[in-house]
């Protein structure tokens, strides 16, 4: 019973260590992901929230809303995406925010300014089911 009261906090130590080593390289990848989103001269950002993966943008402002700004727009977190903090899901969310940024100039070519005001709508539009 000794040898075994010995064991577990090791065991226990070696799971902090794979845990904390796994979210060193979320947080690696999500910077790695936004210095490519910024090459690229997307205004869209990856947010890493507690055990999620969050879009950070600067859109225009919705029906109702007030802008945050003189230009009319405001800054958003759109987090309804179901996107966890690994590796799987930042390549989920870069997937969601080429789907925003298409929505996104569609929207600026037809001269729309409505986009859903409710968060489950964007999500909806965003591909999530």
């Amino acid at each position: 019973m000794l040898e075994k009261d010995l064991r577990y906090p090791a065991r226990r130590t070696k799971a902090q260590m794979d845990a904390e080593a796994m979210q060193k390289l979320v947080a690696e990848e999500v910077d790695k992901a936004n210095q490519f989103l910024q090459a690229q001269g997307v205004r869209v950002k990856l947010l890493k929230n507690a055990n999620s993966i969050q879009l950070t943008a600067t859109l225009p402002v919705r029906a109702g809303d007030t802008p945050t700004s003189q230009k009319g727009t405001k800054q958003y977190r759109i987090s309804h995406l179901k996107c966890f903090a690994n590796l799987d899901g930042i390549k989920k969310a870069i997937k969601k925010l080429v789907t925003l940024m298409t929505w996104l100039s569609l929207e600026d070519s037809h001269g729309l300014n409505t986009y859903p005001k409710n968060k489950k709508r964007l999500a909806l539009r965003l591909g999530e089911n």
